[in-house]
Parts: structure tokens; sequence; C-alpha cells
């Protein structure tokens, strides 16, 4: 759904979802498919609701009701709350944000990009592409200027780079407007600098 991060609340008013054209067990396919509908069905009463399917998904005209929007987008994985946009609302307007990914991070594949540019270019929002990779579970906002950062994966060297926590807490403030960020540390590096000393 849309949820809008550096605002009072989240608001909710159109629930995104994506037909999957594909299965890691082919012979759940049919069942998960009829179960996004039927979630799609369900949501459609209370609010606009946009599937996306593959434009190669012949049957996803006839499984989609009318009451709910189709999008043809060249997408990979199903699960769209961790491939498409976050939706923000920034001083000039609404926008949405496609996170860099990380190769073996997230799990996502190579089409997952194509959903977050979908899902903007329907809601009519700028797509911004920040080079900061800020995997979904590993941060979130109060919606009052604070943001919890888990150190790891975002101070992973090997997923960006040289990133400082200074530099990650300016990339917030810049795209969410974020004032303050408080950071989550792992046991990994908590112990990191006794097993130095030993």
């Amino acid at each position: 759904s849309a949820c809008l991060v550096g605002s009072e609340m989240c608001i909710r008013d159109r629930a995104w979802l994506i037909l999957p054209h594909r299965h890691p067990v082919p012979t759940l396919l049919e069942e998960t498919r009829d179960a996004v509908v039927g979630l799609a069905e369900t949501l459609a009463a209370v609010l606009p609701v946009t599937v996306l399917a593959h434009p190669r998904d012949a049957g996803a005209a006839r499984l989609v009701p009318p009451e709910v929007d189709l999008l043809r987008a060249p997408v990979g994985s199903p699960l769209l709350g961790r491939t498409g946009p976050s939706f923000i609302r920034r001083p000039e307007g609404l926008a949405a944000v496609a996170w860099r990914s990380a190769a073996g991070l997230t799990g996502t594949g190579p089409l997952d990009g194509a959903a977050a540019t979908a899902v903007a270019e329907a809601a009519g929002l700028p797509l911004l592409t920040p080079l900061l990779c800020a995997p979904r579970g590993a941060w979130v906002t109060d919606g009052e200027g604070t943001a919890v950062v888990a150190a790891d994966p975002v101070l992973d060297g090997r997923i960006n780079g040289a990133w400082t926590p200074g530099q990650v807490a300016a990339e917030f403030a810049a795209l969410l407007g974020i004032t303050r960020v408080l950071w989550l540390l792992s046991l990994i590096h908590i112990s990191e600098p006794t097993r130095q000393a030993e």
C-alpha cells in the first residue's frame, strides 16, 4: 500500500499487488494467484487497488476483477513490499523512492527495478533513485523526524562501500527529512573490538 514516510501518519490511499506468473513450487502457482486475486477483491471494497501483472501473463485479464486496476509491467518477484517504491512527502510534493538493492542481500531479481518504475509512473509521481542501499527491513521511521537504522547491513562495506554514519544520515535527511538517526548495532559489530583485542 502507499505509505507516506515522513508524514505524521501513514496514509493508505491505494493497495498495490503483484500477480505472480511463476512460483518456486510450480504446483502452488494457481493457488497463489487465486489468493492474490481474492485479496485484491477484498481490499477493493474499501480502497482502490492496482494489480501488476507480467505482459506475457495471458490469464491475468481473466483473473483480475473489473473493480481492480490491472497494470502490465515486466515484474519478477511477487514481493512488491520489497521491490516496489517507498512513497514520501517532500516540500515540493509527493515522490517515490526506489532504493538500490544489493545482490544476494534481498533475493530480488533483475526485473524488480521495473516494479518501482511502473508504480511511480502509474501514480504520477517522480521516481528518486538514491545510491544508498537501504533494505526495507533495515530501517524504520516514526514519521516525526527520527529513523532507527540497523548498522548491519547499511554500514556493511560490501553493501554501501565506504559510506559513513554521517553520510547515511545526510542521505536520509535529504530524502526523508530525517533529523535524527538512531543506530542499532548487531552482535557482530559489538563483539568485533573484543575479538581484535584478543
